[in-house]
This record gives C-alpha cells, sequence and structure tokens, in this order.
C-alpha cells in the first residue's frame, strides 16, 4: 500500500533493519508476467502496470511484483552497508530501493494447500496464512497460441469476479500468477470478464543455477486474513490516525494536502479481491 512519495521517508527506519533471509525452496521455472491493473473501477484511464514474478519450486512459490522481489535485494544489501558503514551511509541508499503499488508477496505450499502471504498497511508488515482458493475451473475447447506456447481455454471464479485464463500442457505445472493454480498447466494469460485486472506471461526460464525462494526475517505481525482485511479497512477510514500512531505526522490543516489524501481514496476503489 502505497499513498504519495511524501510518505516514502516513513520507510526508512524498516529499510535499515537486518534482513536475514531463510531459504524456503529453490525456484526452477522463473515466470515474468506483465500486471495490468485499474485502480478506479469508473475510469478506464485509470489503467497501471507492473512486472511480476513467479517462481515455481519443487514444494512452493513466490509471487509478487518484481520491484518487491528487487527492493528485498536492495534492503538486505542496504541492511550489510549499514553494518559496515553505518546509519547514515545507508540511508543515503535509500531512494534506490524500487517503488511499487503491491507490498504483497504469495507464497503457495503444495504439500500442505496452504498460502502463506505478506503484506503491509503503512510501515507495518503482516504474515498470514489462508487455504488455497478453489477457483471451480470449466475447461473449454477453445484454444490459441500466446507467447509462443499453445494454449487452452478455461473459465473459473475468484474472490467475487469471474476470470478466463489460458494455460498451456507445454509446461504440466498447475501453477499461475496472483493466487491463480490449479489447472492441468502453467496459465500463461488470465484476465477477469470486466477487463480490470490482468496477468499475461512475457518470459519463462529455467534458471542454470536455482534461483533460492526466500523469506526475509525482519520482524512481521502475525495476524488472520479476516483481521488484516479489518486493518486496511481502518488505514482506510483513519489514515491521520494511523499514520501519526507510527511517528508519522501531518498537517491536518494543510487544506491541499487532504485533498489530494480524498481524492487518491475516491480513485483506488478496485481491488483484485472483492471479498
Amino acid at each position: 500500500m502505497k499513498t504519495f512519495v511524501c510518505l516514502f521517508i516513513a520507510f526508512i527506519s524498516s529499510a535499515l533493519t537486518s534482513l536475514a533471509q531463510v531459504t524456503l525452496d529453490s525456484a526452477t521455472v522463473k515466470c515474468q508476467y506483465l500486471f495490468t491493473y485499474q485502480e478506479d473501477s469508473t475510469n478506464a484511464e485509470s489503467k497501471k502496470s507492473e512486472a511480476a514474478i513467479l517462481l515455481i519450486g519443487k514444494n512452493i512459490s513466490r509471487f509478487s511484483t518484481l520491484n518487491t522481489l528487487k527492493a528485498d535485494s536492495v534492503r538486505a544489501m542496504i541492511a550489510k552497508e549499514r553494518e559496515k558503514h553505518g546509519k547514515d551511509y545507508a540511508m543515503g541508499l535509500i531512494s534506490s530501493i524500487p517503488k511499487t503499488d503491491f507490498d504483497f508477496i504469495i507464497y503457495k505450499n503444495y504439500s500442505t494447500n496452504q498460502l502463506t502471504v505478506v503484506d503491509k498497511i503503512f510501515k507495518n508488515e503482516y504474515i498470514f496464512q489462508e487455504k488455497n482458493p478453489e477457483l471451480n475451473w470449466t475447461i473449454k475447447s477453445d484454444k490459441k497460441t500466446i507467447a509462443g506456447y499453445t494454449c487452452q481455454k478455461a473459465i473459473g471464479s475468484f474472490s467475487g469476479r469471474t476470470y478466463e485464463a489460458w494455460f498451456t500442457t507445454d509446461i504440466p505445472i498447475g501453477e499461475g500468477p496472483y493466487k491463480f493454480s490449479g489447472l492441468p498447466g502453467l496459465i500463461i494469460a488470465i484476465e477477469d470478464t470486466q477487463h480490470y485486472f490482468s496477468f499475461k506471461l512475457t518470459s519463462l526460464v529455467k534458471p542454470k543455477i536455482k534461483q533460492p525462494i526466500t523469506l526475509a526475517k525482519d520482524k512481521k505481525i502475525t495476524t488472520t486474513r479476516k483481521d488484516f482485511d479489518k486493518g486496511v479497512q481502518y488505514y482506510n477510514d483513519n489514515f491521520f490516525e494511523v499514520t501519526e500512531a507510527q511517528g508519522v505526522t501531518f498537517d491536518q490543516n494543510n487544506a491541499e494536502f487532504n485533498r489530494m489524501i480524498q481524492e487518491e481514496r475516491k480513485s483506488r476503489n478496485n481491488f483484485i479481491e472483492k471479498n
């Protein structure tokens, strides 16, 4: 979650903490997708795009935006530089942390059929588990070539939206971007029927050197999906109260700033999960 660039300073303290990584698995397949999303459901011009990365291991996968993946590496580097050269030197590297509109990291555990989700509410980072969703796929006979792969169509539902997916049995892995999975092959492209959210494969490689699938061991707040959603709603409804409680103070009498906050809240009304 991001509000404005002026809030970025709030993340400095967390970026300077130790970021030891625990390795959960090693990726044998690395997929990059173009993630396109419409922030404002009433404005088709509000569409944006980010690159996203799916790392697929034997037992676990990891999905996030590309910049979230890069940010983990940069923060780990900053933590090392802080140990070597001190806090002031490390703070000079903060601007090199990539920006993203989405902080979530989604781990799928194949043996437990559980998702582990890491996400943020302002400065606080949370971790929770939920069951891998059942999308009730209906496989169709339609076929077409996407990104060089022969794909077959499937229709499924997820969190209040209907999705059209195209999967390929050329890559017989029942995986896909975000929380999508459960088809007889890799999901190459998927989009909801209202054309608000889409993922399309842009590259697929099998690394010669297996890429580690890691989880940062920095302090996270363990919660549930239900309580996390409540926290998101509370943050959205009580922006100044939450930010001030976490040590960031704004001039609430600044009419222009308040107007910007209200406009952004109004425009960011479209969420990939409706329920």
